[in-house]
């Protein structure tokens, strides 16, 4: 493989590990699957039993008015 190539695969894989709840691609991929949001929320919300998540879903844009600003939420 040519060193260029294997550094860009390497400086990609450092990125992806820095990568957290936070940024979309990871918060989608665990929204939209029912056992990772539910995981998630137990980690999240040890005082409550979750067994399990119906319908998760990636998040939203909301708009409360026509004035407002707009507002992104999860699940």
């Amino acid at each position: 493989m040519p060193e260029n190539l294997t550094l860009e695969r390497a400086a990609l894989r450092a990125e992806w590990q820095q990568k957290t709840i936070k940024d979309d691609p990871i918060f989608g991929t665990v929204m939209t699957n029912p056992n990772l949001c539910a995981e998630l929320l137990r980690r999240a919300l040890p005082e409550l039993t979750i067994q399990w998540v119906k319908d998760a879903d990636p998040q939203h844009t909301i708009q409360a008015t026509p004035t407002a600003k707009g507002m992104r939420r999860g699940l």
